[in-house]
């Protein structure tokens, strides 16, 4: 049974299922979760090239939030169904795959700390596909004139959105499109398939020289980076839930003004889901390992310094309330004045982090 475009169908509804499967595991519905992403195979240097390579595939299937998922899965569905129809389901697929693959790994050489995601690479690498069969198709045939004129302006169009947008990740848009493009030639349907996979199978071996000049280079990542990395994303996400536990916080509080909810309801409340919400937070910003990884580093110790003591002062006033525990109005306020300081530094560092180069 001949099912036309099926195998674009099934690639965009791979990349819709994960990113649904992510949002139901907590990732942000509109910009993503830096920690989540990065737990779920985002492309980040200090752990790809530490031997997660795994990660320049999984990357290919995240998307930060439903428009970059919109916009790539747009793009796919207009360009896949004609590279489809040229190639054939399989040779389409391959193609497809081993031009995200490229994305990933120029990625990983352009960008030392950036967690990247998304399925451009793979989708500039189909539009590169049909780039080079429209321009050796040869200038007089009619049916690629105007195709080859709606490339062009796509070309134009997307260099200069890439470059005027500083988050667009144009190493991997860039290396998607050319290695689609050399890919075009290598999985030709006029080429028997042991050809087309000899050719493959050269292209694979360029990759894989690649990447280990690139490790080479670098050399191998330490624990201590991997351990700050992780921290890094942790700290993007923490924003998000403590202003999520402070909403939860002024409802309750808002309840029991109104009589909608005892004292008792809600230092119960407190004790069973705000306390132990707050000390999982403390948790996952301070595991062992990272005392020692962050040390060297005087800026990301003291952004663990101001996030750590913003949440003792905070737990140290709810777990009195929970307890129903005797406090003075100074003692209260000075856990007051405590939790705001260390937000206020906090705020500080994040919003003024050293320039490259400086301690």
């Amino acid at each position: 049974m001949n099912l036309p475009s099926l195998m674009t169908w099934i690639l965009i509804g791979l990349n819709a299922l994960v990113f649904l499967a992510s949002v139901l595991a907590g990732n942000d519905l509109l910009t993503g979760s830096p920690e989540l992403m990065l737990e779920w195979g985002a492309n980040h240097a200090p752990l790809t090239l530490n031997g997660e390579y795994w990660r320049l595939l999984t990357s290919m299937f995240l998307h930060w939030g439903v428009l970059h998922l919109g916009m790539n899965m747009l793009a796919l569905w207009s360009g896949g169904r004609i590279v489809e129809a040229w190639y054939g389901r399989w040779r389409y697929f391959l193609l497809y795959v081993f031009s995200g693959l490229a994305g990933s790994l120029a990625s990983t050489w352009w960008h030392a700390e950036a967690l990247g995601a998304g399925a451009s690479g793979a989708v500039f690498g189909v539009f590169g596909a049909i780039f080079i069969v429209a321009m050796l198709a040869g200038k007089r045939n009619p049916q690629f004139q105007a195709l080859r004129s709606n490339l062009w302006m796509f070309i134009v169009y997307n260099a200069a959105f890439g470059f005027a947008i500083p988050q667009i990740d144009m190493a991997a848009h860039v290396a998607g499109f050319l290695a689609g493009g050399v890919l075009a030639l290598a999985l030709r349907p006029a080429w028997h398939w042991s050809k087309a996979l000899l050719s493959l199978a050269v292209f694979v071996l360029a990759g894989v020289l690649v990447l280990s000049a690139m490790q080479s280079g670098r050399g191998a990542t330490s624990s201590s980076l991997v351990e700050r990395t992780r921290f890094q994303a942790r700290l993007d996400s923490f924003g998000q839930k403590a202003e999520a536990l402070d909403k939860r916080l002024g409802q309750w509080v808002d309840a029991v003004r109104n009589d909608k909810m005892s004292e008792a309801e809600f230092r119960e409340r407190l004790q069973q889901e705000l306390v132990p919400a707050w000390k999982q937070q403390r948790a996952v910003l301070a595991p062992e390992a990272q005392t020692q990884a962050l040390a060297p580093d005087p800026y990301l110790a003291a952004l663990r310094a101001a996030v750590l003591d913003y949440i003792d002062a905070r737990l140290a006033i709810l777990e009195a309330i929970a307890d129903n525990t005797e406090i003075s109005e100074q003692q209260a306020q000075q856990w007051q004045m405590r939790a705001r300081a260390a937000a206020q530094r906090l705020r500080e560092l994040q919003t003024t982090p050293p320039r490259p180069g400086s301690p």
